[in-house]
């Protein structure tokens, strides 16, 4: 079998995002839009680019307006991470994380600039979030249906999380056919309906829906912090995404869907 990396289609895509269930004791009673993706090959590495902006209301009758951005450049070695967020909260800006994460002879760490100069000793057998990805890409394609890893990405200053994976054979949003029947319709530039938004051709790598529970680095509490699913293809497109938060859900629906143009390596 192939490396899952051999089967990665560099892709942009957008997502509609809502609230898709609320518990009874959440504050949150509405949440809604988008978020945008970017998974591009640079040759010796590849660049991820992930943006959500998102509007939520209260209880209380507040509002508030989340932007976060998230870059980061990974080594196709799995071995060296930069990374760069950014968090603004109603225009002003709440966070700011930069950094970078390296394997090397059996250690890993985590060096941080911003917000202040710190080093974070890392397990070595950590994963960086494309690695860990192309681990789950694996198990679409024939791999295991758990997989239990420990991952980095640099969003906060700590150790990352550990993350249960489960695989299930059928996708939640169908085969590739039903997934397409399911987009949403666009007008096309003569004005006519259609789909040309979305690149059903990315779609019609096979698919298995994919469920992930993030778990504290330090294994102190059983439950998890937060869980999401989706569907992901073999080719690295996620599509049907849900994202749990405890108390509410949010949903993630594919708006559009384009390939970037290869590294040209």
């Amino acid at each position: 079998m192939p490396p899952a990396s051999a089967n990665v289609v560099p892709h942009r895509a957008l997502y509609d995002i809502t609230l898709a269930r609320s518990s009874s004791n959440s504050q949150v009673t509405a949440a809604s839009g988008k978020m945008s993706f970017e998974w591009a090959d640079a040759c010796d590495g590849w660049i991820t680019n992930q943006r959500y902006d998102l509007a939520y209301s209260y209880r209380d009758g507040d509002d508030v307006q989340i932007r976060n951005d998230f870059v980061s450049w990974e080594s196709k070695d799995g071995n060296r991470l930069q990374f760069h967020v950014r968090k603004l909260v109603n225009g002003d800006l709440d966070e700011a994380i930069e950094g970078t994460a390296e394997r090397s002879g059996g250690q890993m760490v985590a060096h941080f600039t911003q917000p202040e100069e710190k080093d974070i000793p890392l397990a070595a057998d950590t994963l960086f979030p494309t690695a860990h990805t192309l681990q789950l890409m694996q198990a679409v394609g024939h791999g295991p249906s758990l997989l239990f890893r420990k991952l980095f990405d640099g969003s906060d200053m700590d150790s990352g999380v550990s993350v249960n994976a489960v695989i299930s054979r059928a996708p939640r949003g169908g085969s590739a056919e039903e997934a397409a029947d399911k987009l949403p319709t666009q007008k096309t530039a003569d004005g006519k309906e259609g789909k040309k938004a979305i690149d059903a051709r990315l779609l019609a790598s096979p698919a298995k829906s994919v469920s992930l529970a993030f778990f504290a680095p330090d294994g102190g509490d059983a439950s998890p912090e937060y869980e999401m699913s989706f569907d992901l293809h073999e080719n690295g497109v996620a599509s049907d995404m849900l994202m749990n938060y405890g108390d509410y859900v949010l949903s993630a629906r594919l708006l559009a869907l384009e390939p970037l143009p290869s590294g040209g390596c």
